[in-house]
């Protein structure tokens, strides 16, 4: 069994707290591994830590949870500038500390790979720079023996809170609710009233939700709005999992857009290196599928593309969309072109609850990062939701409430 069937197997929730797990990875060499925090697995079962119990708690070893947390919340190795660059040219190359290249924060000294607890000596290998002067080799996140390891800088102190107010809200379940962006505004002022209006909390959510809940994917007018959950396809996965079909899943997540990326679906997967681009796609074109975890009626349809090769052919990049109806009654949306910078997002006209959506090309190089479905207005599953409340304070305090207003949806208010 492989850490990836033990997660499926033990499918323990990832969205509330970080999970970790103690198992031998498929690569025997690594004491531990985790899931970057923009990872699609971040807040899902298939996320968290994995430690290798071979190594944990041996000498040398004692610090790998501390290690592979600051992973999770998002810093790089140290040695990210010196040692982890494809080449003298790289644009991650550090030859001095900066927010922008090597590992990112700017109080960390550039350093190679070394795991004695003193400065290293001068090397041949690290792009012209032979001599390397206080170096943090007492950062947790450098690969020096756990008898001198013994800390963060403020930089990355500050970046692992980022990533904990971005990502991992729902790991705090105590924390403050989350703050309206602007003070209310005055739209209206009469004799005797004025009229106050305010935009929702600055998380974009308009209902009281769990994560992962259906109120969780509800916008303000009802409409229920899913990313795909599971995934399939007839081509082969490669082996290191990357274009596989699970990669559609969730939101989109590709950095550079119109570059391929291993963040996609692509009907290249399974191939190896000497052969991609050898293997045509089927008559009625590759197949990726995808299903959302509410079939319902919906009103749009948007694909992320983010890559595709237009001289291949002179077909359209997707060849065609089929809506999968819980009748069976499916609906061709036929060919549809698209561009690699932009979302495609089509109106739809059915009224049949839908469930899944399967895309056909004939473009190998196709690559397709997510998929939203989005339900018509006054979705059946968002009107049970609750709205979020407001509390409205005033200087000087309303008479009637001192502590302030308690209010519901419409974000709206007539001070008399």
């Amino acid at each position: 069994m492989d850490v990836k069937e033990l997660k499926d197997l033990l499918h323990l929730d990832g969205s509330t707290h970080l999970n970790v797990f103690f198992a031998n990875s498929s690569d025997e060499d690594l004491a531990g591994v985790a899931t970057w925090p923009w990872d699609k697995e971040a807040l899902t079962h298939l996320g968290g830590i994995v430690l290798n119990p071979s190594f944990y708690g041996t000498f040398g070893h004692t610090h790998t949870m501390i290690h592979e947390i600051g992973h999770s919340l998002g810093l790089y190795h140290v040695f990210r500038g010196i040692s982890e660059v494809e080449s003298c040219n790289d644009a991650c190359l550090e030859t001095e500390p900066s927010l922008e290249t090597g590992d990112l924060c700017a109080d960390t000294n550039p350093t190679p790979k070394y795991k004695y607890c003193r400065d290293p000596e001068p090397g041949n290998d690290t792009c012209g720079q032979r001599s390397f002067k206080h170096t943090p080799y007492r950062n947790y996140m450098s690969y020096a023996d756990d008898a001198c390891t013994d800390s963060f800088t403020l930089n990355q102190v500050a970046r692992m809170h980022c990533y904990l107010d971005l990502i991992y809200q729902s790991w705090r379940p105590g924390s403050k609710p989350a703050p309206v962006p602007l003070p209310p505004r005055l739209m209206e002022q009469g004799q005797a009233s004025l009229i106050l209006e305010w935009f929702p909390a600055i998380t974009g959510h308009y209902f009281d939700r769990e994560v992962g809940s259906v109120c969780d994917r509800c916008t303000e007018g009802g409409v229920l709005m899913q990313y795909a959950t599971n995934s399939s396809s007839p081509r082969p996965c490669a082996p290191s999992g990357h274009w596989s079909p699970r990669e559609a899943e969730g939101p989109p997540d590709v950095e550079q857009v119109c570059e391929p990326s291993v963040r996609t679906w692509s009907p290249n997967a399974g191939l190896d290196s000497g052969s991609v681009g050898s293997a045509s796609c089927p008559l009625q074109g590759c197949m990726l599928q995808l299903d959302f975890s509410y079939p319902l009626m919906p009103d749009s349809l948007t694909v992320w593309v983010t890559f595709f090769s237009p001289e291949e052919n002179g077909l359209a990049a997707i060849h065609n969309i089929l809506l999968l109806t819980m009748s069976g009654n499916n609906v061709s949306l036929g060919p549809q072109s698209v561009f690699c910078d932009t979302p495609l997002t089509l109106k739809l006209e059915v009224d049949e609850e839908v469930y899944g959506v399967q895309f056909f090309t004939m473009d190998q190089h196709l690559e397709i990062d997510a998929t939203l479905m989005a339900s018509k207005p006054g979705n059946m599953l968002c009107q049970a939701c609750q709205p979020l409340r407001y509390r409205l304070t005033r200087d000087p305090p309303f008479s009637h409430a001192p502590h302030g207003v308690v209010l519901m949806e419409p974000r709206r208010y007539i001070d008399r």
